[in-house]
């Protein structure tokens, strides 16, 4: 049990350490290319900033509309009452794009314009002028008509019948201008579409009122003129009955064709409308209402209407077969029930299969077609009356039939007129009676500050992409370098990480160090954060190999030139002589610099010793190190390789083992020359550097295992030059509290904390030093 709980505490640890690590990968990138990202962000600042205040203001104003249902206005003549429908679901949304057409654009481009010239020098305007500096000549209706497509937002507001108008312009005052006048225009347009069938009526009324009205003062002209001409006077009773019973039945005939007409024309735009719809809606509702039934009974209700009209003018002839007019009222009253019944069957019947958007047009036509199939039976039946009146009138004396003619048919056109003029005022009324649908409830205010642009959206947008770019730059250079750039490049390929040594190189006091002195930190800062990293490389070092014997011999090699390996032997061996007894051997036989660091002479040395040109005494020099001493390269050989394979270095090293503690080896670049792979195995420990953000992974690898191959002296790598504030930034504060001081006394900027540290061949516990 005990077990099983350490084995998930384990398994936990293990996945918050894999987390913080992923975590402080992209922490360290970002550190690392915090200069690029810095000026991408910068970039980015600047430019959104321009743009934003580059921009020109835009004004917004809205005005907000509410839709309904469309209302019917009862007509006098109605036969059934108005059919109840549901607004349909899409009612909004066809509105929307009713709203978002030319023909409303078109529209309120025109009251644009009127109101331009109204407002012309008063407000200013920069979409409907032509040049908006001086806002005097407007455009064109078709360019203002085209700029409102753009301009303009039409939009419903969520689970409401409301629609909101919003309109943008770089003038204040023409914001609220074009949102107005298009709510304003599409209230107009919605009102005329409601009244259509009405509007029709009422202009179909108002030109036979005029012409009804000339044709009776032609005949009172022509009545007065034949008085005058003939000297009548007046007619019998019997010719007065017969010709005043014929003008009534004229009349009522008359009026019979003006509601046919009338209806007709209603007919035939409620027709139209369904047929935009659906063509073949129309014949179906006409194959529905035409039953025998119907007829017959339209047919006696209108017979009996007939009759009923005609004996109130005392006709005692057309009303001999009932018995009395209430009686006739009362038959007719039942056969309109008994119609309405059967009609509103069939109307059931032919809107139950009908789309909703229908149904209300559906109820139209069908009041209309009862009416107009009404009106056409009552034409036929008083067309028969006027011809039977007709025949007794035909029998009067000449100057009778004359002057009753000419009174007849001024009775008539005058009894039409009146008739008429009564239906244009009822259509009058109806017409403005007509409710409209829609409803401004909200107009648009003159906006007092801009909508556009956004210019905090836009800097933070520039910003967020300015941030995005540099930092994709970093993920890319990071994706593209493959050189070792932190201590974590070598833990995660599974390199032994012995430590690193921090930037130390960096600058200097003008005349004060010399550049061998920068390169020999111990000697003029050795209390400075690089020398205290020599110093935990020197203890790593040390206990690096405890058994069977302690390490003596150890050779500083890299895998490419120009890796500072040479300034880490020098100051390493610098360090080792703190406690110890060194000596510092360049066996770099091809590019010797130990010399320079050390400020001397590159002969007598190494090689002059093992050619035997001069004793050991005046080839190992002391240095200013008490128990530091240093063997320069000397005489440069011509075969390097071969001098480090004879039997005299290796009898060399042998005899110096005794007289010194450690002996420190600077050789050249494993992966140019085989003289380092020679000197590994000569050797107790083999340490490589590696220089940070510059030695390619994957040459470190080659090297560290083309010394594993030829022997196991292999210890591990340093790497040198490692920009920690660029990496791990916490730890300056740390170096600060301990250094700071010494850094104002000297000149470089040596800026770092004790090296990181990991398990060199498992002999020593792994030391690692995490930012915080």
């Amino acid at each position: 049990m005990e077990s099983q709980i350490a084995g998930k505490s384990l398994n936990s640890l293990d996945a918050n350490i894999k987390s913080s690590h992923s975590i402080r990968f992209y922490f360290n990138l970002i550190l690392r290319n915090k200069v690029p990202i810095l000026l991408s962000l910068a970039v980015g600042l600047v430019v959104s900033y321009f743009y934003a205040y580059s921009q020109v203001d835009v004004y917004a104003s809205a005005s907000s509309m509410r839709l309904s249902k469309p209302k019917e206005n009862a007509l006098d003549n109605k036969i059934f009452s108005d059919f109840e429908t549901e607004l349909p679901e899409r009612y909004i949304n066809n509105e929307v794009e009713i709203l978002k057409s030319f023909a409303i654009r078109e529209k309120t481009a025109n009251s644009l314009l009127d109101s331009f010239q109204v407002l012309k020098g008063k407000a200013s305007f920069y979409l409907l002028a032509v040049n908006p500096e001086n806002s005097i000549e407007p455009k064109t209706k078709n360019q203002i008509a085209g700029i409102l497509q753009f301009c303009t937002e039409i939009s419903q507001k969520r689970g409401l019948d409301i629609v909101s108008i919003k309109a943008e312009s770089p003038s204040p005052q023409e914001s609220a201008l074009i949102a107005n006048c298009y709510a304003e225009a599409y209230a107009d347009y919605s009102l005329k579409f409601n009244r259509g069938h009405l509007t029709l009526n009422r202009e179909f009324l108002e030109k036979q009122v005029q012409e009804k009205y000339n044709d009776l003062l032609k005949t009172e002209d022509r009545l007065t003129n034949f008085l005058k001409t003939e000297n009548v006077v007046e007619m019998d009773a019997q010719a007065s009955t017969i010709i005043t019973t014929l003008s009534n039945v004229e009349n009522s005939y008359n009026s019979a064709i003006m509601d046919m007409q009338s209806n007709n024309s209603a007919l035939n735009d409620i027709k139209n409308e369904i047929n935009k719809y659906d063509p073949k809606a129309a014949d179906y509702y006409e194959s529905k209402i035409t039953d025998p039934y119907v007829s017959e009974l339209q047919s006696q209700i209108a017979k009996l209407e007939i009759q009923r009209d005609l004996a109130k003018t005392g006709n005692e002839d057309i009303i001999k077969d009932s018995k009395s007019l209430r009686e006739t009222n009362n038959k007719i009253n039942s056969l309109k029930i008994t119609l309405n019944e059967k009609l509103e069957i069939l109307k059931n019947g032919a809107s139950s299969n009908t789309p909703e958007e229908l149904r209300a047009l559906t109820g139209k036509y069908f009041e209309s077609k009862v009416l107009s199939s009404q009106d056409k039976i009552k034409v036929n039946m008083l067309k028969s009356y006027l011809a039977k009146f007709q025949e007794k009138y035909n029998k009067l004396p000449a100057q009778s039939i004359e002057y009753a003619n000419l009174d007849r048919e001024r009775n008539a056109d005058e009894k039409i007129y009146l008739m008429l003029l009564e239906k244009y005022q009822q259509a009058l009324i109806n017409e403005e009676s007509q409710p409209n649908n829609v409803k401004i409830i909200d107009y648009g205010k003159v906006p007092r500050s801009p909508a556009k642009p956004n210019r905090f959206l836009i800097i933070t947008i520039g910003l967020m992409i300015g941030l995005g770019l540099g930092y994709g730059f970093a993920l890319l250079r990071n994706i593209l370098d493959v050189s070792v750039k932190s201590p974590e490049d070598l833990e995660n390929m599974g390199i032994s990480l012995i430590g690193w040594v921090p930037t130390f190189m960096r600058e200097s006091k003008a005349g004060r160090h010399t550049h061998s002195e920068q390169e020999l930190i111990l000697a003029y800062n050795s209390d400075s954060a690089p020398a205290e990293a020599f110093r935990t490389l020197r203890t790593r070092l040390q206990f690096s190999k405890l058994e069977p014997e302690p390490i003596k011999t150890i050779l500083i090699t890299s895998s490419m030139p120009r890796e500072g390996k040479t300034i880490i032997s020098s100051n390493l061996a610098a360090s080792f002589s703190l406690s110890s007894k060194v000596l510092l051997l360049d066996c770099d036989f091809r590019k010797p610099r130990l010399h320079n660091i050390f400020n001397m002479k590159r002969y007598p040395g190494l090689c002059d010793y093992l050619f035997g040109t001069v004793p050991l005494e005046e080839a190992v020099r002391e240095t200013s190190f008490p128990n530091l001493h240093l063997m320069t390269c000397g005489t440069i050989p011509t075969n390097p390789a071969e001098l480090i394979a004879s039997k005299h270095l290796q009898t060399f090293l042998n005899q110096m083992k005794p007289k010194y503690d450690y002996i420190l080896i600077d050789s050249p670049p494993l992966a140019t020359v085989t003289d380092a792979e020679l000197l590994s195995s000569y050797v107790d420990g083999t340490v490589i550097v590696s220089l940070a953000s510059k030695t390619r992974l994957d040459l470190l690898v080659n090297t560290i295992d083309t010394l594993n191959k030829i022997n196991d002296t292999f210890i591990g790598v340093i790497l040198n030059n490692f920009d920690y504030q660029a990496t791990y930034g916490s730890y300056y504060k740390y170096y600060y509290y301990y250094y700071g001081s010494e850094k104002g006394k000297t000149g470089n900027s040596g800026n770092g904390a004790a090296s990181n540290g990991s398990t060199v061949n498992g002999n020593i516990k792994k030391e690692i030093i995490k930012p915080k």
